[in-house]
């Protein structure tokens, strides 16, 4: 009798949830367009001039949507969400300056199952579309004797499906544009011991449909590792984001959605990663050509009006 009565409160609970989920969408802090893990190690340096495609996977999962206080949210641990990203990469590096600096770029084509707007469990996957485009128009980088500084510009596009209130959406339906600036730095003479810290700052346009905003984003990511071989990285990575600026709520949501949204969403995540470098084609002056991996893992900790759980990131590039 008191398992039936436990059973009884918990779907009450979920359906609680679910319920303020598709009556309010901004009943919790919305999301933006950084996708977390997926920079690590050396996160400050920017690659060998060169022209480089890849492909890059990700897949978050979590059954847990953590409240304004950090607790844990009826509803939590009764369903799983997964969400894959698969994403195909160009990138080039120039032996052109600008500032002392070598000028490169990239842009991601992604593919995805869904975009997570706000937390919520009662999303539904379906088939696999076209999601927003990010495009990174310039970035500089410069290498000094022991570090190494990163900075760029980029914006995402919304090209992927986006209905307002809808649980199975492809895009965000707005713009973002990102500001980043990091650096790597290396602790030995050598150059095989690596610290790195790279931050991104989101601004947001308002958003198709309703009007909200979605406020300003800090994201930091980086880690702490060791380069073995000359083609080898194992180390810790972490990221760390926070919202900075108050979410704008959809027009006519009332007070009630405004004072939710006072409280800004944080998370944490730490993991391993592992990378390695395979030089196809190297002549007097260098490396002409390779094939990189890159693996690597977090944890999610400490999320504040947000969902938590857990990613994994594995990347492939071929540089030409």
């Amino acid at each position: 009798m008191e398992n039936r009565q436990r059973d009884t409160v918990m779907k009450l609970h979920f359906r609680i949830l679910i319920a303020l989920a598709l009556a309010l969408p901004a009943s919790a802090q919305f999301a933006g367009h950084n996708l977390l893990g997926d920079f690590g190690l050396k996160s400050g340096s920017q690659a060998a001039p060169g022209f480089y495609a890849g492909y890059l996977m990700n897949r978050y999962s979590t059954d847990t949507i953590r409240g304004p206080g950090g607790g844990t949210l009826p509803g939590s641990g009764q369903r799983d969400l997964t969400v894959y990203a698969h994403i195909g990469l160009a990138s080039w590096v120039t032996s052109k300056k600008l500032f002392g600096a070598d000028i490169g770029g990239m842009a991601a084509f992604p593919v995805v199952n869904l975009a997570i707007d706000f937390p919520r469990l009662d999303f539904e996957p379906q088939s696999y579309g076209y999601g927003d485009t990010y495009v990174q128009p310039l970035n500089l980088g410069w290498h000094l004797k022991r570090a190494d500084i990163l900075a760029g510009y980029a914006f995402d596009a919304p090209t992927g499906r986006y209905e307002t209130g809808a649980n199975d959406n492809l895009g965000r339906g707005f713009w973002s544009h990102e500001l980043s600036l990091g650096s790597t730095v290396y602790l030995d003479q050598a150059k095989t011991w690596n610290v790195a810290t790279t931050g991104f700052y989101e601004l947001h346009t308002r958003r198709e449909g309703d009007n909200a905003k979605v406020g300003d984003i800090l994201t930091l990511e980086g880690g702490a590792g060791k380069t073995l071989k000359q083609i080898i990285n194992v180390g810790v990575v972490y990221y760390a984001q926070w919202k900075m600026t108050t979410d704008e709520a959809p027009q006519g949501a009332g007070k009630t959605v405004e004072t939710i949204l006072r409280t800004k969403h944080r998370v944490y995540g730490v993991g391993p990663e592992f990378s390695i470098f395979l030089p196809t084609k190297m002549d007097a002056t260098g490396v002409k050509s390779g094939l990189s991996f890159v693996a690597r893992y977090f944890w999610e900790t400490g999320a504040v009006n947000k969902t938590e759980g857990g990613g994994l990131t594995l990347s492939l590039a071929y540089m030409f």
